[in-house]
């Protein structure tokens, strides 16, 4: 599976409308988003919390009205607010949580799309209030076992762990507990598809990345 980070964001902007629609062409099996919310509490798609580095204006987003962020383009792109973003696509999403804050509202509005949509984030008690309004969720984690203890005990649905770390013992623990692992840091299509052959269950990346499977499928 084919996790597309934040959107196609090698092709285009991170996290716009563009990046998703685009993933979704080029044959995304999952769409992967970031979410924060604005300073009167209104979820929008974004992922640094400060905005310099990718609109250059200073500033933290969650100080900035929603009416302001609509005048800062990336690249061309506008940042959408959770709700057209999900809205504009139709394939399972991976939201991650960037910050607990505000997160009653994201979950409010993420909840019209609650089969689709998993919640991922680094926070445990992010995780914990998913899973008491009904989403599937998945911890990501810069550790290994570590991170396979702890999403053991918070029961998610997955686990997201840097792609040094998707090993076959880890994948055989995170597997026997009924999850499933999935990888991020991925290098090249290369490196990708050899995580999926080796069993990773699905791996999140800025390219497409298609299993020697389903690329034969493709040529058939």
């Amino acid at each position: 599976m084919w996790i597309a980070h934040r959107g196609a964001s090698a092709q285009a902007p991170q996290n716009t409308l563009k990046a998703f629609k685009l993933a979704e062409r080029l044959g995304a099996d999952a769409i992967e988003m970031d979410v924060q919310v604005t300073r009167e509490g209104v979820p929008v798609v974004f992922h640094d919390q400060l905005l310099r580095r990718l609109t250059h204006v200073p500033g933290r987003l969650t100080a900035h009205t929603l009416a302001e962020l609509k005048k800062i383009k990336m690249q061309g792109e506008a940042i959408p607010t959770l709700k057209a973003a999900l809205e504009a696509t139709q394939k399972p999403v991976f939201l991650e949580v960037k910050d607990p804050h505000g997160i009653e509202q994201m979950l409010g509005e993420a909840a019209p799309h609650k089969k689709r949509v998993t919640v991922i984030s680094f926070y445990p008690r992010v995780l914990a209030k998913a899973k008491q309004h009904g989403f599937k969720t998945g911890l990501l984690s810069l550790t290994g076992v570590l991170g396979a203890g702890l999403a053991a005990k918070l029961k998610t649905d997955y686990l997201l762990v840097h792609s040094g770390f998707a090993r076959k013992g880890l994948m055989r623990t995170t597997q026997a507990r009924g999850a499933k692992l999935l990888a991020w840091g991925i290098r090249t299509p290369e490196h990708g598809r050899k995580l999926l052959e080796t069993g990773v269950h699905g791996v999140v990346a800025d390219f497409p990345i298609h299993s020697q499977t389903q690329q034969r499928r493709k040529v058939a």
